[in-house]
């Protein structure tokens, strides 16, 4: 039995072909543009239609853009020498976020999977080959630690080796913040096979054991917001510029802990409820 009219079946189904959308959101999405001014809806459909005819892939990196060449691949101060791999423009994104990373990427536009029947020639392998002809010197692979991905880090790292190029996998192991016990063996063998020395390491006039404390300082305040308890954590520290920076949790009478991050000057407060709604006071 159809409870909507054809038009909005139609737009239901339209909505649900989009991955990660069910039923449920397909029909919330529907009446809400439904409920739409016509101009806006207009705009939308303009929008979209506009998106999927001019937007293409990079001559170069082969990452999408509305461009022939994309602008990381036109910046002049990037390293051209040094290509990251990547399999989508997502994970191209996220890299890009943390704004160290100098070089240019490559974009495969997916992964081999002998299972799902993509194999080397349905990704952009060739285009990654005809670019090593100039003058590269390290080709970092960054390929998600799925089977999937250490599958095409292996086939890539294998084709690029007899070319001299210097061929790098991005490390992966224990997570900042991570805790030891809840980290599953694969990680925690990777991260002890990617070890490296400990050496003293300055970035921005800080040193790395005020860095380190500072992020101690970020976790446990986003656990605390995340969970509602606070973890017992006592540090003490000092800036280069003097500042001092302090963390700790209290806890009353009625069992309320407040975690309070104390950095020069400025308090950062976080107080704990506790199961009647009160909270603790500082």
């Amino acid at each position: 039995m159809e409870y909507y009219s054809n038009q909005i079946n139609q737009l239901i189904q339209a909505f649900s072909s989009l991955p990660g959308i069910g039923t449920k959101s397909a029909q919330r999405l529907a009446f809400h543009v439904i409920n739409m001014p016509e101009e806006q809806v207009q705009n939308l459909a303009k929008t979209m239609v506009d998106a999927r005819q001019n937007v293409c892939y990079c001559a170069q990196c082969c990452t999408l853009t509305d461009q022939e060449v994309c602008p990381i691949c036109k910046n002049p101060s990037r390293d051209q020498k040094t290509i990251m791999v990547v399999e989508s423009p997502r994970d191209l994104a996220a890299y890009e976020k943390t704004g160290k990373y100098e070089g240019v990427y490559h974009v495969l536009h997916g992964a081999i999977s002998p299972m799902l029947g993509i194999g080397p020639g349905d990704i952009r392998l060739k285009e990654l080959m005809e670019r090593l002809r100039g003058e590269v010197e390290e080709v970092i692979i960054a390929t998600n630690s799925s089977l999937e991905g250490e599958t095409t880090a292996m086939y890539i790292a294998k084709l690029i080796k007899p070319t001299g190029i210097r061929v790098t996998r991005i490390a992966s192991g224990v997570p900042v913040g991570g805790d030891l016990e809840y980290i599953d063996e694969v990680t925690l063998l990777r991260a002890l096979e990617g070890r490296t020395e400990v050496r003293e390491a300055r970035r921005r006039g800080q040193s790395r054991a005020a860095l380190c404390l500072h992020q101690r300082v970020c976790a446990e305040i986003r656990a605390v917001r995340r969970t509602n308890m606070a973890v017992t954590i006592s540090s003490f520290g000092k800036y280069p510029d003097g500042r001092e920076i302090s963390l700790y949790t209290m806890e009353n009478g009625n069992g309320m802990r407040v975690s309070v991050a104390n950095i020069g000057a400025a308090l950062v407060r976080v107080e704990v409820p506790d199961r009647e709604g009160r909270r603790a006071a500082v």
